[in-house]
């Protein structure tokens, strides 16, 4: 259930609020879906409330990955049983070290368990790479911010030099967006 949590609907809503955001300027009264227009109209907020909204919505899903994160690889630790770990307490703590060998099965069984561990580690990166670089590309590509993409990325502001009206919301030129 924690993996199912953890990869499209949280990784999706999450790339999908920030593109909104980094796209809203460009041409608000194109976008009646855009995240943006949405909340304007439908939250009665400015411009800039609905932004506020959408970098906390932003950070909500930041936050809910991380915990999901450490909940799906904390359920992947492995669990010895009670009997199997008594055993093990009382043979270290009375010889100095432990004595009850580990059969060939349960090597196999332990190798078995940490490359299935390492596999969702390195996929869980691959989903954090794949909402970093599309944030970064958000900054690098020509399409959301113009020339101005390191600007932005450097200063978190935008300037919408936009004199119309987005769904309910209104802005005029200068109008700035963090």
């Amino acid at each position: 259930m924690v993996y199912c949590k953890l990869t499209c609907p949280l990784r999706l809503s999450w790339l999908m609020t920030i593109q909104d955001v980094a796209s809203y300027h460009n041409a608000p009264t194109s976008h009646g879906y855009n995240l943006i227009s949405v909340l304007t109209a439908h939250r009665n907020l400015s411009i800039q409330g609905a932004m506020n909204l959408a970098g906390n919505m932003i950070k909500e899903a930041f936050n809910s990955f991380c915990e999901l994160e450490n909940e799906l690889l904390e359920l992947m630790q492995p669990r010895p049983s009670f009997v199997s770990a008594l055993f093990s307490f009382f043979d270290r703590n009375w010889s100095g070290q432990t004595t009850t060998p580990k059969t060939e099965q349960e090597c196999d069984e332990i190798k078995t368990h940490e490359r299935k561990l390492e596999k969702v580690k390195r996929y869980i990166e691959a989903l954090k790479d794949c909402i970093i670089g599309s944030t970064h590309w958000l900054y690098e590509t020509e399409l959301f911010f113009g020339k101005k993409g390191a600007e932005v990325r450097t200063f978190g502001w935008v300037f919408a030099n936009m004199g119309y009206a987005g769904l309910g919301a209104t802005a005029g030129p200068g109008d700035r967006f963090q």
